[in-house]
C-alpha cells in the first residue's frame, strides 16, 4: 500500500466519507477500497452480483473456523424525481432522512458524466414563514435542490431524473481535536476500520479463514450482507457500524444509547437483532481483558446487518459493535476520535482469539 499514513486510520476515513455513495451508488466506494487494497499480499479480492467487495484472508490450516467482519458502504442520501420548468430538482430520500435536516443544507449530486454538481436544498427565509409554517418542519416533497440552473433544460445539461446525490460537508475536528464531524460517517467508519485491519494482518496468517465483506444497501433495508454471509458461510460475523446516541442536554439517562468518548458499543439487543448471551459476554470479558474502553449499548434501538446475517444458513452467530454517533443520518455526523481507535483495537482483539475458544463459544451457541 503506498503511502501508508494517507491511507490508514483517520486520513483513510475522512478520504471514504468524502466519496458521494448513496444506496444503490456503492461502486465509487468499493472502487477505491480496490484499488487500495490491491497491492496487499496475501487477501484475495471478489465481488458479487450486487456490488459486495470480499477481501479473504485465508489461515494457515489450524483451524477450520470461518469468520467475517462486515460494513456497509452505502450512506444515506437522495435521488432525483423531476426537474422543473425554472430548473429547480425535486427529489426523494433514500434511507432513514428526517424532514428536520434537509432545508438550507449543501448537497452533491452525480453528474450526468460522472462528477459531481453542487447545490442546495430550498429554504424558505423566516422573513416569509407564516406564524403556523415556523412551527413546523417543511415535507421533504414541498423543498427543492437548486443547482444554479435558469431552466429545465439548463439543468438537464447536468443532471437528470435518477441522479443520485447526498449532502456536502466537510471533514473536520473540533473540541481541541478530540471530536470529528463529517458526513457519510455511518458506515464509512466501519469500512476503515476493516482495511486498517487487512493492512495489520498483511503479514501474518491467521488461525483461520477471515471474510472481509465491504457490503451495500444497507441504508434502505435490502441487505447485500444477507448475500455476503450466504455466499461465505461464517461461523462467526462481526457487524462492524455506528449507531445513533443521545447524550445531549435534557435527554434522561434512560433514553441515552451510549456517550461519545466511552468506547465502542456492544449490543445485546437491536430492533433486528438479540444477540446471544455468550457472544455478548465474550465480547465485553475480551475488552476487560486487554484495557479496552468499550460499553454496552443501553437502549434498544435502530438495527443493522446483523438482522440479515444472524439469519443465513439456518442462523449465523452474529455481533455488533458500533462507534457512538451524533447527529446520525444527518450532514454533521460527529463521533469521538478515541471511539474509532478503541473500535479498532476491539475487533482486532476478537480476531487474535485462540480458535479453540472461538470454537468453544460457537459450540455453545450452537447447543
Amino acid at each position: 500500500m503506498k503511502n501508508i499514513s494517507e491511507n490508514t486510520g483517520l486520513a483513510l476515513l475522512e478520504k471514504l466519507c468524502s466519496i458521494i455513495a448513496p444506496t444503490g451508488c456503492e461502486r465509487n466506494v468499493s472502487r477505491f477500497i480496490e484499488d487500495l487494497l490491491a497491492d496487499i499480499g496475501g487477501v484475495t479480492l471478489s465481488r458479487d452480483s450486487v456490488g459486495n467487495l470480499y477481501a479473504l484472508k485465508k489461515g494457515n490450516g489450524k483451524s477450520g473456523l470461518r469468520i467475517m467482519v462486515s460494513a456497509h458502504m452505502d450512506e444515506v442520501g437522495f435521488y432525483i424525481s423531476g426537474i422543473e420548468g425554472d430548473g429547480l430538482l425535486s427529489f426523494s430520500a433514500c434511507g432513514g432522512i428526517t424532514d428536520s435536516v434537509l432545508a438550507g443544507k449543501a448537497v452533491s449530486i452525480i453528474s450526468n458524466d460522472g462528477e459531481t454538481v453542487s447545490g442546495v436544498i430550498s429554504a424558505k427565509p423566516v422573513h416569509l414563514l407564516s406564524a403556523k409554517e415556523r412551527e413546523a418542519y417543511t415535507p421533504a416533497q414541498d423543498l427543492r435542490i437548486d443547482i444554479g440552473a435558469s431552466s429545465k433544460e439548463d439543468a438537464e445539461r447536468y443532471v437528470k431524473v435518477g441522479s443520485a446525490g447526498s449532502f456536502d460537508s466537510d471533514f473536520t475536528y473540533f473540541g481541541e481535536g478530540s471530536m470529528i464531524c463529517g458526513r457519510a460517517i455511518d458506515d464509512r467508519i466501519g469500512c476503515a476500520i476493516m482495511c486498517d485491519l487487512i493492512y495489520e494482518m498483511k503479514d501474518c496468517e491467521p488461525d483461520f479463514d477471515i471474510c472481509f465483506a465491504f457490503t451495500t444497501r444497507e441504508e434502505i433495508g435490502f441487505s447485500g450482507a444477507l448475500h455476503a454471509a450466504e455466499y461465505f458461510r461464517p461461523d462467526l460475523a462481526i457487524v462492524l457500524e455506528s449507531t445513533a446516541v443521545s447524550d445531549l442536554a435534557g435527554v434522561p439517562d434512560s433514553s441515552k444509547v451510549a456517550v461519545a468518548g466511552n468506547g465502542p458499543t456492544v449490543s445485546f439487543m437491536d430492533r433486528g437483532t438479540i444477540y446471544r448471551d455468550e457472544i455478548f459476554r465474550f465480547v465485553l470479558e475480551t475488552a476487560k481483558k486487554r484495557c479496552i474502553m468499550m460499553q454496552p449499548k443501553k437502549f434498544v434501538s435502530g438495527g443493522n446487518d446483523a438482522k440479515y446475517i444472524h439469519q443465513a444458513n439456518g442462523g449465523t452467530a452474529a455481533l455488533n459493535i458500533s462507534v457512538p454517533t451524533r447527529y446520525l443520518h444527518s450532514a454533521s455526523c460527529v463521533i469521538a476520535k478515541e471511539d474509532f481507535r478503541s473500535a479498532e483495537k476491539l475487533v482486532s482483539a476478537l480476531l487474535d482469539t485462540d480458535p479453540e475458544v472461538l470454537s468453544d463459544l460457537i459450540t455453545e451457541v450452537r447447543k
